[in-house]
């Protein structure tokens, strides 16, 4: 029961995650950089997910629970393309992040079992570079049919 409980827990506080990040996008105004879709979507996103899997972990959470992080989120997210149906919303997205997420957890779970620190850091790098090619993949996407 207690797994159950602590991915529920961990889905829904991917979602509340989501929302934060959303929040805090929408209050403060960040510049138009160049790299938006890495700085903004990627690094920011898979930062926001590592740090709070990282604490969770900390505190006594299953590493291989933790993929429900990225499968509240990606959920979240999908919750604002339909709430706010201005923007190009995407159906994978979910399935994006779920898949971050498991790499993500993996990553976590061979760090404790084998206590080897560079397996935390391929916990944010693999899934950094997951969303990465998922957000150029579809910018490159919307340029093919928009021009």
């Amino acid at each position: 029961m207690k797994r159950y409980l602590q991915a529920f827990t961990l889905f829904v506080s991917g979602i509340v995650l989501m929302f934060l990040h959303f929040e805090v996008l929408l209050r403060f105004e960040f510049p138009d950089v160049p790299w938006r879709l890495f700085v903004y979507g990627a690094l920011l996103e898979e930062s926001l997910k590592f740090v709070f899997a990282l604490i969770t972990l900390r505190l006594g959470a299953i590493p291989l629970t933790i993929a429900f992080i990225g499968l509240g989120y990606g959920f979240g997210e999908q919750l604002t393309h339909f709430w706010f149906p201005n923007g190009t919303a995407s159906l994978i997205t979910p399935w994006m992040h779920a898949i971050a997420g498991v790499a993500m957890a993996v990553m976590f779970d061979r760090a404790v079992r084998l206590k080897s620190k560079r397996y935390y850091a391929f916990a944010l790098i693999i899934p950094l570079l997951i969303h990465a090619f998922y957000n150029q993949f579809l910018a490159i996407l919307l340029w093919w049919y928009t021009t």
